[in-house]
């Protein structure tokens, strides 16, 4: 309960509360922080499992935010959105980017693609890889109809979506008999994090055409990973992955097909990319994260 978060501020004489998602339920002597990861029910509000709505949500957060002496936005899309969205002055947030999963992902694993193949029933030469939810704003629709439009490249690369598709599995499934799709799309559930790294690992494409993120970690483990990587011109995933994957328009399969298929039949695009990939992946480590986090303590 919120009294009983403050009572132990109180008690230990905390100097700064950190809210680090969203909520601020106390604070600091001298500082309260709060973090605000994305405002993905700001835009798709349809998409709430709040019995009231998003309104009351979006009140209580407007509370925080006010109350809150600075604001911690993972991009600056997000930044932005804050803006739009709740009228706060930008010069009041500040902009801290999520760090790269690299111990995760760079590390050999002893899973095998053999492996893999036997424990989630794939077959062909190798697979396009998706990870996350399955809710609207991940586009697995969108993905599904790319995926539908590769002729022949499909017989040798499953795609798999790696993820808790949730209450839009039914949804997601209906799709793919709709595509006849069946026999060529693995939805994995979600899986062991040794599993997920092998994943990433043995891969040939990762395809992420979100039409929304805060952020977007699954791009950079992808990169990390050493796997190109094709995602959405939208929202904060250029900021992300600047010139280390293809951009396309998640609301255009076809575009996406035409990608898919120029990476694939062209060994040396998608060197390129991954080359890219692991430059680019540098560039956010959460040691950096913690550092700039610090600074908004200590500023």
């Amino acid at each position: 309960p919120k009294w009983c978060m403050r009572r132990q501020v109180r008690r230990d004489a905390i100097e700064v509360f950190h809210g680090t998602n969203h909520r601020l339920a106390a604070y600091g002597r001298y500082r309260s922080v709060i973090t605000v990861h994305d405002l993905a029910l700001e835009r798709f509000p349809q998409h709430s499992k709040k019995i009231f709505g998003q309104r009351w949500a979006s009140w209580r957060s407007s509370r925080a935010f006010a109350r809150a002496d600075r604001i911690i936005a993972v991009s600056h899309q997000t930044a932005q959105d804050l803006h739009d969205y709740y009228r706060i002055p930008l010069e009041r947030i500040n902009v801290v980017h999520h760090g790269g999963s690299l111990a995760r992902n760079v590390d050999h694993t002893d899973i095998t693609l053999e492996f893999l193949k036997q424990r989630y029933g794939l077959h062909g030469g190798g697979y396009i890889l998706h990870v996350g939810g399955g809710g609207p704003r991940k586009n697995i629709s969108g993905l599904l109809e790319a995926y539908s439009m590769l002729g022949d490249l499909r017989r040798r690369y499953q795609l798999v979506l790696v993820g808790g598709m949730g209450r839009w599995m039914e949804q997601i499934a209906q799709k793919m008999r709709q595509l006849d799709l069946t026999n060529d799309v693995v939805i994995t559930g979600y899986v062991a994090q040794e599993h997920l790294v092998a994943f990433y690992r043995h891969a040939s494409l990762f395809v992420y055409p979100s039409l929304y993120e805060g952020f977007g970690i699954p791009p950079l483990e992808a990169m990390a990973s050493g796997i190109p990587v094709i995602t959405s011109n939208t929202s904060s995933l250029p900021e992300v992955v600047g010139d280390a994957a293809v951009l396309v328009d998640p609301l255009q399969p076809a575009t996406l097909a035409q990608s898919i298929k120029a990476i694939l039949n062209d060994a040396s695009i998608g060197e390129s990319l991954r080359q890219k990939g692991l430059s680019r992946v540098k560039e956010f480590s959460w040691e950096q994260t913690a550092r700039n986090t610090l600074a908004v303590y200590t500023g």
